[in-house]
């Protein structure tokens, strides 16, 4: 058995804290982490080709959406968080994904993905892939731990949504709820009603 030092990495944390320790194999230097991330473990993954599986079996429709649900999303997250995937090809793989989950629930092909995925009364349990893939995104960059925050690569999905602009605005969105406190929203409406009701007395 022999190692490579071009097909290996290595990493250094020495208390809990990242190092740039060097390691070498024959004297040749083995690239760390940081300077040649980690991308993928060398599998392939088709979502064509495992919907039409999940869909050529006898299941009902039900248990297919399960099974893409609990056994082939989990699985598509991880190549989703570390490759460079723009927006717009996640929405792609989500008109992909949302035609068979219209196929196996038999609802009518004009239906949106407003109605498919939004979280109203009568919501589905159904997870959007592109929320999905943009919370992985930011999960990965703004990680509690500060070894994945050292480690993790630049996330490049495009020029319609960064996961940085996205992480920004989320936190001063909430600054800015701290600060302003609650407020009555229905303030409005029963201004007028007492208004109303008090012009008939």
């Amino acid at each position: 058995m022999e190692f490579k030092p071009s097909k290996s990495h290595s990493i250094s944390i020495i208390k809990g804290k990242l190092t740039a320790k060097q390691f070498y194999i024959s004297g040749e230097q083995i690239s760390t982490v940081l300077e040649k991330p980690i991308k993928s473990l060398g599998r392939w993954q088709n979502l064509a080709n495992d919907l039409k599986r999940i869909n050529n079996t006898a299941l009902p429709g039900k248990l297919k959406l399960w099974c893409f649900q609990f056994g082939l999303l989990p699985r598509l997250l991880w190549p989703l968080t570390i490759y460079k995937i723009s927006l717009n090809h996640a929405n792609r793989l989500e008109r992909l994904v949302s035609s068979y989950v219209k196929k196996w629930l038999e609802l009518p092909k004009c239906l949106s993905s407003v109605g498919l995925y939004s979280n109203g009364i009568l919501s589905l349990p159904i997870p959007s892939l592109v929320e999905e893939f943009k919370c992985a995104k930011v999960r990965f960059m703004d990680s509690r731990d500060p070894i994945v925050r050292g480690t993790a690569p630049t996330l490049a999905t495009g020029r319609k949504w960064t996961p940085a602009t996205s992480v920004l605005q989320a936190k001063s969105a909430l600054q800015h709820r701290d600060v302003v406190g609650h407020v009555q929203q229905a303030w409005s409406i029963n201004t007028s009603v007492a208004t109303g009701i008090c012009n008939r007395m």
